[in-house]
Protein backbone atom coordinates (compact mmCIF):
# COMPACT_ATOMS: atom_id res chain seq x y z
CA UNK A 1 0.00 0.00 0.00
CA UNK A 2 1.41 3.54 -0.87
CA UNK A 3 1.29 6.27 1.68
CA UNK A 4 2.75 9.41 0.97
CA UNK A 5 5.54 10.59 3.75
CA UNK A 6 7.43 13.80 3.88
CA UNK A 7 10.81 14.57 4.79
CA UNK A 8 11.29 15.89 8.71
CA UNK A 9 15.00 16.03 9.16
CA UNK A 10 18.45 14.51 7.70
CA UNK A 11 21.22 14.61 10.27
CA UNK A 12 24.99 13.44 9.61
CA UNK A 13 25.68 10.75 11.87
CA UNK A 14 29.19 9.18 10.26
CA UNK A 15 31.35 10.13 7.51
CA UNK A 16 29.15 9.65 4.43
CA UNK A 17 26.05 8.31 6.44
CA UNK A 18 23.00 10.19 7.14
CA UNK A 19 20.00 10.01 9.04
CA UNK A 20 16.72 10.78 7.20
CA UNK A 21 13.50 11.15 9.45
CA UNK A 22 9.94 11.03 7.95
CA UNK A 23 6.51 11.40 8.83
CA UNK A 24 4.95 8.28 9.65
CA UNK A 25 1.06 8.36 8.07
CA UNK A 26 -1.73 7.08 10.03
CA UNK A 27 -2.15 4.12 10.89
CA UNK A 28 0.78 2.62 9.66
CA UNK A 29 2.17 0.10 11.83
CA UNK A 30 4.93 -2.48 10.97
CA UNK A 31 7.73 -4.78 13.15
CA UNK A 32 10.90 -4.08 14.07
CA UNK A 33 13.47 -4.99 10.84
CA UNK A 34 10.93 -4.10 8.09
CA UNK A 35 11.39 -2.19 5.17
CA UNK A 36 10.09 0.42 3.22
CA UNK A 37 10.09 1.04 -0.48
CA UNK A 38 11.00 5.35 -1.15
CA UNK A 39 9.85 6.57 -4.35
CA UNK A 40 11.05 9.62 -5.64
CA UNK A 41 9.20 11.34 -8.23
CA UNK A 42 11.49 13.64 -10.81
CA UNK A 43 13.36 10.33 -11.48
CA UNK A 44 13.55 8.18 -14.24
CA UNK A 45 11.50 4.62 -13.94
CA UNK A 46 13.73 1.93 -12.59
CA UNK A 47 16.02 4.66 -10.75
CA UNK A 48 13.05 6.17 -8.67
CA UNK A 49 12.25 3.74 -6.00
CA UNK A 50 14.62 2.27 -3.32
CA UNK A 51 14.67 -0.48 -0.39
CA UNK A 52 15.13 0.73 3.00
CA UNK A 53 15.36 -1.19 6.69
CA UNK A 54 13.73 0.72 8.76
CA UNK A 55 15.91 2.47 11.25
CA UNK A 56 12.98 3.70 13.46
CA UNK A 57 11.56 1.64 16.26
CA UNK A 58 7.97 0.65 15.59
CA UNK A 59 6.92 3.16 18.56
CA UNK A 60 8.53 5.85 17.52
CA UNK A 61 6.10 9.09 15.99
CA UNK A 62 8.27 9.15 12.48
CA UNK A 63 10.08 6.79 10.24
CA UNK A 64 13.48 6.42 10.01
CA UNK A 65 16.17 5.11 7.21
CA UNK A 66 19.83 5.22 8.05
CA UNK A 67 21.96 5.44 4.51
CA UNK A 68 25.66 5.40 3.17
CA UNK A 69 25.67 7.94 0.74
CA UNK A 70 26.90 6.86 -2.68
CA UNK A 71 27.07 9.36 -5.56
CA UNK A 72 23.84 8.02 -7.46
CA UNK A 73 21.03 9.77 -8.66
CA UNK A 74 18.37 8.19 -6.29
CA UNK A 75 21.00 9.26 -3.02
CA UNK A 76 21.38 12.69 -4.88
CA UNK A 77 18.41 13.59 -5.21
CA UNK A 78 17.53 12.52 -1.68
CA UNK A 79 19.93 14.83 0.35
CA UNK A 80 18.85 17.80 -1.97
CA UNK A 81 15.42 17.55 -0.64
CA UNK A 82 14.69 21.07 1.45
CA UNK A 83 12.93 20.65 4.68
Amino acid sequence: MKKAVFLISKKDVAAGTVLFSFSRPEGLDYKAGQTIDLTLPGLETGLNTHTFSLSSAPHEEFLMITTCMRDTPFKNKLAAIDI
